[in-house]
C-alpha cells in the first residue's frame, strides 16, 4: 500500500504556480536591464577584463573599476560594483571577456544552468523529482542568481560534492568556495567546534592555496586592498540583508550595535549548534543566523537543508518560502526565524536529515509520500 504524500510535500508544490509566475515576471522586467550592465555578473566581468589586459595589480582599485566598469555597460551608472572575491576566482571569468559583455553575460547564464542541473542530479540522491523541481522552480534565490550572474551556484556544487564524503574531502571542497568567505567561515568555525580537525585541514589546505595563488596574482598591496575592498562592502550594498545581522541592523537602526549583538546571538547558535551531531546539513541551516553578510542568491545554499527536510518540516516550507518576499524587504528580517526551528527540530530528532536518508531512518521519520 502506497503511502498518503506528507502536507510539507503537497504545500511546496502547490505553491510551485504561485512562486514560479513571480520569478517569471521578475526575469522578464530584469534581463533586459542585466543585459545591459546593469546586473552584479558587471563586476565578474570587469574583475576578468582586467585580470586578462595586464590591471592585475589595480583589481581593487575603485577608481579603475568604476573606468572598467563604466566602459562595458550600455549607460554610465550611478554606482561601481565593486571587485571584491579573491583575484583566483575572476581568472574563471578572464575568458569570457573576449566576448562583449552581453554575450558574456548569455554565456554564463548558460554556464549556470549547467551547474545547477549538475546540483539537481546530486540532489535526487534524497529528493523526488517532482518536489525537487517545485523548490528549484520556486525558490527565489534561484532565480535571482541565475538574473544577475551570480557565483553561488558554484558554491552549492562545492557543498552538494562534499556532502557525505570524508571530513578531510570535505573540507578541501569548502575551503574552495572561499569566495564567498561570509559562508565557509561559519561552517569551518562550527567544524572546529565540532572538533573535527581533519575538516579543518582539508579547508586550510585549499583556502590556503587559493589565497597563495590570489597574492601571486596581485601582489601583497593588492591582497591589502582586497581586504579593504571586502570590509567596505556594506557601504555599496542596496537593500535589507535577509539574514540575524540585517534585521537587527533594520530594527535597531545603529549597525554598530545590530554588529555587536549579532556577533553574540551567533555566538550562542554556534555553541548550541556543536551540542548537535556534526554535519554538513547542520552547519548550512544556521547560515542565516551566522553568517555576517548574507544576499538573498547566497541563501542558494539552503537548497541543500530543503531537499532533505521540506517532506517532514514546516520550518523548512516556510524557508523555502521567505526568500521571495525579498520584493518586499519588511519579510526578508524573519528568514532568520526558520533556520532557527529547524535547528530546534535536528536537535529533536538527535540526527540530522542527510543521517535519516542515508538509512539511519528513525521510523517516526521515515519517508512517507507517495507520487504526485
Amino acid at each position: 500500500m502506497q503511502n498518503r504524500p506528507s502536507r510539507q510535500r503537497q504545500t511546496t508544490i502547490g505553491l510551485l504556480p504561485l512562486l514560479a509566475g513571480v520569478q517569471i515576471i521578475a526575469a522578464l522586467v530584469f534581463i533586459p536591464i542585466a543585459l545591459k550592465g546593469n546586473a552584479d555578473f558587471r563586476q565578474y566581468y570587469a574583475g576578468g577584463l582586467m585580470m586578462r589586459t595586464g590591471f592585475r595589480s589595480q583589481l581593487y582599485d575603485i577608481e579603475k573599476e568604476w573606468q572598467v566598469e563604466d566602459s562595458i555597460a550600455s549607460w554610465h551608472s550611478a554606482q561601481v560594483l565593486p571587485v571584491n572575491h579573491p583575484a583566483y576566482e575572476y581568472l574563471l571569468f578572464a575568458p569570457l571577456t573576449l566576448f562583449t559583455y552581453r554575450t558574456a553575460y548569455l554565456i554564463w547564464l548558460g554556464i549556470n544552468i549547467g551547474i545547477l542541473g549538475t546540483c539537481l542530479r546530486l540532489l535526487l540522491r534524497y529528493c523526488d523529482a517532482w518536489l525537487l523541481a517545485a523548490l528549484v522552480v520556486g525558490f527565489a534565490p534561484i532565480g535571482t542568481l541565475l538574473m544577475h550572474g551570480q557565483d553561488s551556484l558554484l558554491l552549492l556544487l562545492l557543498f552538494l560534492i562534499a556532502l557525505g564524503q570524508s571530513d578531510f574531502r570535505s573540507g578541501l571542497l569548502v575551503g574552495l568556495g572561499a569566495f564567498k568567505v561570509h559562508i565557509v567561515l561559519p561552517v569551518l568555525i562550527l567544524y572546529m567546534l565540532w572538533r573535527r580537525w581533519k575538516f579543518a585541514a582539508g579547508f586550510f589546505i585549499s583556502a590556503g592555496t587559493a589565497a597563495l595563488v590570489s597574492i601571486s596574482l596581485v601582489g601583497i598591496p593588492g591582497s591589502l586592498a582586497y581586504a579593504h575592498s571586502v570590509s567596505a562592502t556594506k557601504t555599496f550594498r542596496i537593500g535589507v540583508m535577509p539574514n540575524l545581522h540585517g534585521a537587527l541592523e533594520v530594527v535597531l537602526g545603529n549597525p554598530g550595535l545590530a554588529g555587536v549583538i549579532s556577533l553574540l546571538i551567533s555566538g550562542i547558535v554556534l555553541w548550541f549548534a556543536s551540542r548537535l551531531r556534526p554535519s554538513l546539513e547542520t552547519a548550512l541551516i544556521v547560515l542565516p543566523l551566522t553568517s555576517y553578510y548574507l544576499m538573498v542568491h547566497d541563501l542558494v545554499i539552503l537548497l541543500i537543508p530543503l531537499a532533505l527536510s521540506i517532506r517532514r518540516s514546516w520550518a523548512a516550507v516556510l524557508q523555502f518560502t521567505l526568500p521571495v518576499c525579498g520584493l518586499f524587504p519588511f519579510a526578508a528580517w524573519f528568514v532568520g526565524l526558520p533556520s532557527l526551528a529547524m535547528l530546534w527540530e535536528t536537535s529533536r530528532r538527535g540526527m540530522s536529515c542527510s543521517e535519516l536518508e542515508a538509512g539511519n531512518l528513525d521510523p517516526r521519520y521515515a519517508r512517507s509520500e507517495g507520487t504526485t
